[in-house]
């Protein structure tokens, strides 16, 4: 239904006189002086419910029209420019600005600073029967495979956590694995990073390494970020393989939160039941995403394949993409009702089992030397990998969690052996702290109140305590709480933290998958086509009816009536130099006109859509400049170099 609001009419009020008339004219005939442009409004909206133009203009509708006017419902800001990139450049940006304007002259959309709106006028109608996701995103009905283990888990990222922290000399400055560390991992992992595909999987855990900064560089060996580690111990199980998966698939740290809301956006939205043509998930994931970064053709190309090697998305033989089938956001690695998690042996080795949490398996990896992963992983408690674990907790924490896991006493003789290395790890020891140093009436105060008791690392002697340096500031804010307050005597740098970036909860799309069928309810086109032969106009004139009765904003005999047609100067081609700089100078003064330009380069025609800046005189050259579209690059050419011209306008508002 045909909804004649004001909302609509201030719209049609707002356009600029010139295109204001053009479509009058072309809706109502002959415009009779003197006119009234409000009274026009309202004879246009007459006859537009008169003649259904609901029905008649909807109906005659083709299937790029639909789809163009679909994505304009899923694009966050639709721009010509943004509705071009959705498409991924299946429609040429020139007959992607043609078919906006004649959905323009329709009055089914129109534009305000740039963006693209659904018209007030058909707003119902097209949202109900013309927007077709179904079509946009052509998916088959299908019954989903077995699916694949996921590889990326808690048990793998502890491993690596093992692994790096116990070895030297494993990664380069830029975050890269040296040639050692590649053939330690092909040892360590016979089955998971073999082969073309196991590098790719490789490649994939050195970005999360480094993207989530989970280890700072200290001389020859790595040291886990402890504030990084403890905000992924409290994250629940699914938000931590979010981040491991987002930070797999991109190169950079930059706007990783936005990789995270569109990954769990993809997971969410894309349907187990359904399969999809590469270009078809293309264009959804790009209507799902939140980051920039996933822009061009080329970046959601790898994200798909990034997704696909991490097994949240699966290639089927028939060349479409589905979702894994046994992916659960809820239920991510099932322990089957076994909660002992861990293993531990009386020759010292410990063992993990696949549905480990990290939550479990933390202060293990940091205590025990990796040996081997495969389904389960095999560490080996050692001296020197007790006497690193202490460098970042205690010992005691260590046993309380495996006597939990396991629901037993840890042997006797593993028991003293533990505190026998710890006490050799006590003979030579190095902090990294801050020092505070109290005078005897500030101490004393200090041990009365106990305010800093819990942020106390260690008190080696009378007046010196020993404070983490990531806990220091609000130790200093306490102390200041009870008159104590610490002269900064530190020069040096303070250390860096890195703390995880925050990720938004965004909606999944919620998407009829059936494709609307669209029906063929006929034309009077071939009708309209017919009056031509009677009517006493140009050639011109013919010419430009004919074209408006094809492009559908005339679908009434009363239209099909001369006067009404624009027949301004709009081309110019071939040796006619004068003309075609003619052209150049009336475009340079419409701010809605744009330039097709055709030249010959490399024995080829090239042709360009331009926004005209200006023309330069350069000698007895004149020299067009302005930006190529849609990219916006500067362009210049010698206009004498031009085999044509043409103004196209690109909007009417």
């Amino acid at each position: 239904m045909i909804n004649i609001s004001d909302q609509w009419k201030h719209i049609m009020l707002t356009l600029p006189d010139n295109y204001f008339f053009e479509l009058m004219k072309n809706y109502l005939g002959k415009i009779e002086t003197p006119f009234n442009k409000h009274k026009l409004v309202d004879k246009l909206a007459s006859f537009l419910v008169k003649n259904s133009a609901d029905e008649v203009v909807l109906g005659d509708l083709d299937e790029k029209e639909i789809l163009i006017l679909t994505s304009i419902e899923f694009i966050e800001k639709p721009t010509a420019k943004s509705i071009y990139e959705f498409f991924l450049g299946d429609i040429a940006f020139i007959e992607l600005c043609d078919i906006l304007k004649t959905l323009e002259e329709k009055l089914i959309i129109y534009s305000d600073l740039s963006i693209i709106y659904i018209s007030p006028l058909f707003f119902d109608d097209v949202k109900t029967s013309i927007i077709n996701p179904g079509l946009l995103y052509k998916s088959e009905p299908i019954t989903p495979s077995s699916g694949s283990i996921l590889w990326l888990s808690d048990s793998l990222l502890l491993s690596f956590l093992s692994f790096l922290f116990h070895q030297k000399d494993l990664l380069k400055s830029s975050g890269a694995f040296k040639k050692r560390a590649y053939n330690q991992i092909e040892e360590l992992y016979p089955n998971l990073f073999s082969g073309d595909l196991g590098s790719r999987k490789l490649e994939l855990v050195r970005r999360i390494i480094h993207n989530l900064k989970l280890f700072r560089i200290d001389g020859s060996s790595l040291i886990p970020r402890e504030e990084i580690w403890q905000e992924l111990l409290s994250l629940s199980r699914a938000e931590l393989w979010l981040y491991l998966v987002s930070a797999g698939t991109t190169e950079s740290s930059h706007q990783l939160g936005d990789r995270i809301t569109t990954v769990k956006r993809v997971i969410e939205t894309i349907p187990k039941s359904r399969s999809f043509y590469p270009e078809n998930i293309k264009k959804l994931i790009k209507a799902i995403s939140t980051d920039s970064h996933l822009s061009n053709h080329a970046a959601v190309s790898e994200f798909i394949d990034d997704l696909i090697v991490l097994n949240v998305l699966e290639a089927r033989e028939d060349g479409t993409i589905t979702q894994n089938p046994i992916l659960d956001l809820n239920n991510l690695n099932p322990d089957f009702g076994d909660t002992k998690t861990i293993i531990l042996q009386p020759n010292f080795d410990i063992t993990y089992k696949p549905w480990i949490t990290l939550k479990d398996g933390y202060l293990i990896a940091l205590f025990s030397n990796l040996k081997k992963m495969d389904i389960y992983t095999e560490l080996a408690i050692t001296k020197e990998s007790v006497i690193r674990g202490l460098t970042i907790s205690n010992l005691d924490e260590f046993q309380k969690l495996i006597e939990r896991i396991t629901g037993v006493d840890i042997p006797d003789n593993i028991q003293l052996t533990l505190k026998e290395w710890e006490k050799e790890s006590t003979k030579a020891r190095h902090y990294e702290a801050s020092v505070l140093i109290l005078d005897d009436d500030k101490e004393f105060i200090l041990k009365e109140t106990g305010v800093i008791d819990d942020l106390i690392l260690l008190n080696p002697a009378k007046g010196v305590y020993l404070i983490k340096q990531e806990d220091y500031k609000h130790a200093k804010t306490l102390l200041e709480s009870v008159d104590i307050i610490p002269v900064d005597k530190n020069h040096l740098a303070p250390l860096e933290y890195s703390k995880l970036p925050t990720f938004s909860n965004s909606q999944p799309l919620h998407i009829d998958w059936e494709e609307k069928k669209i029906d063929s309810k006929g034309t009077i086109k071939d009708e309209l086509l017919k009056t031509l032969r009677n009517i006493p106009a140009s050639k011109d004139e013919l010419e430009d009816l004919r074209k408006r009765i094809t492009r559908g904003i005339i679908f009434t005999k009363e239209q099909v009536q001369p006067g009404i047609s624009k027949t301004d100067f709009s081309e110019a081609k071939g040796i006619n130099y004068q003309a075609k700089l003619r052209l150049i100078e009336v475009s340079l003064k419409s701010t809605n006109d744009r330039l097709e330009i055709n030249y010959v380069e490399d024995f080829n025609i090239k042709k360009e859509l331009i926004l005209p800046e200006k023309v330069e005189k350069n000698g007895d050259v004149k020299i067009l400049h302005g930006l190529q579209l849609p990219q916006e690059m500067p362009f210049s050419i010698d206009i004498s170099k031009i085999s044509l011209v043409k103004r196209i306008q690109t909007t009417l508002f």
